[in-house]
Order: structure tokens, then C-alpha cells, then sequence
């Protein structure tokens, strides 16, 4: 009889990792609990900061750079 319990480790794929530089649009929305009409109004509006890499299209975004700016509009809390 094979043991259902054998020692075969499956990869965890789908833990959620803070990511600790650069990423772009795709992983800002996994990143932030936001929708993606509201993020891009943020980025227009330049609340979210963001690079936009020489002659081109796409945004990079610095995970921590983004947490920072969405924290100072945090309100409320217990006094």
C-alpha cells in the first residue's frame, strides 16, 4: 500500500508575497486593494507615484513608494 501522505512537497504558489521593488501595473493592482479604474485615476492625478520608463508606454511603481502615498490618507484609529 502507498502511503497517501508521502513526502512529495508541492510548491506554494499561491502565497502572497510583499514585493520589495519595482513592479508594474499588473502587480500594482495584485498589490493594492484598489480597482483598476480607481488606480489609474490615482496615477493620473498623480497621488500614486510612478516612473514612466524613456519613450514608452509603460509605468513602473515602487512598492514601497506607493504604500507610503496611500498611508496619508489614512484616518480614523483608536485614541
Amino acid at each position: 500500500m502507498a502511503n497517501e501522505n508521502s513526502n512529495t512537497a508541492k510548491p506554494e504558489t499561491d502565497k502572497k508575497i510583499t514585493p520589495p521593488g519595482f513592479i508594474d501595473f499588473i502587480g500594482l493592482c495584485a498589490f493594492v486593494p484598489l480597482g483598476e479604474r480607481t488606480l489609474r485615476k490615482y496615477i493620473q492625478k498623480k497621488i500614486i507615484p510612478h516612473i514612466r520608463l524613456k519613450n514608452g508606454r509603460r509605468l513602473l511603481f515602487h512598492a514601497p513608494s506607493v504604500a507610503r502615498s496611500l498611508l496619508r490618507f489614512q484616518t480614523g484609529g483608536i485614541e
